[in-house]
């Protein structure tokens, strides 16, 4: 289970991806930028862009204004339908998958805690070795 501050800091994190805009993910070519207003450490972040991404982004190339123009309860409703379709479960699962599978790619806590706005022991104890470098290298090929 969650405990509260675990379950606040989901939801934010959902509130960052709400509020990014096409802008944000054009602006600097090879990252997306979350600025220090939209995250919830108040401090700017780069992400950096997998060469995947940029073949799932490519046809939202030119779209701008919010990436998810709905309510969040629509999103809430989209993604949980999606998660049910792939029959898989858990609370946020992007982002551990994210975490997982960059930490494996990059070997690297500090630079992956920078880019996803935590500290890099937590990071560190969360994901160590939860992945391979080779199922890493499979993760961010998936391509559509």
């Amino acid at each position: 289970t969650l405990d509260r501050s675990s379950a606040a800091s989901d939801v934010y994190k959902r509130q960052e991806l709400l509020r990014l805009t096409w802008e944000d993910v054009w602006r600097i070519d090879g990252f997306i930028e979350l600025e220090a207003i939209k995250t919830k450490t108040k401090q700017r972040r780069l992400v950096p862009i997998q060469d995947s991404l940029v073949r799932w982004l490519a046809p939202y190339k030119g779209c701008k204004g919010l990436i998810w123009p709905l309510t969040k309860g629509s999103f809430h409703s989209q993604f949980q339908s999606l998660v049910k379709a792939c029959g898989i479960s858990g609370q946020n699962l992007l982002r551990h998958s994210y975490a997982s599978y960059r930490l494996a790619q990059t070997q690297e806590p500090s630079k992956v805690a920078v880019e996803m706005g935590t500290g890099p022991e937590k990071l560190y104890q969360n994901y160590n070795k939860l992945c391979s470098p080779k199922q890493a290298e499979e993760w961010f090929s998936i391509a559509p």
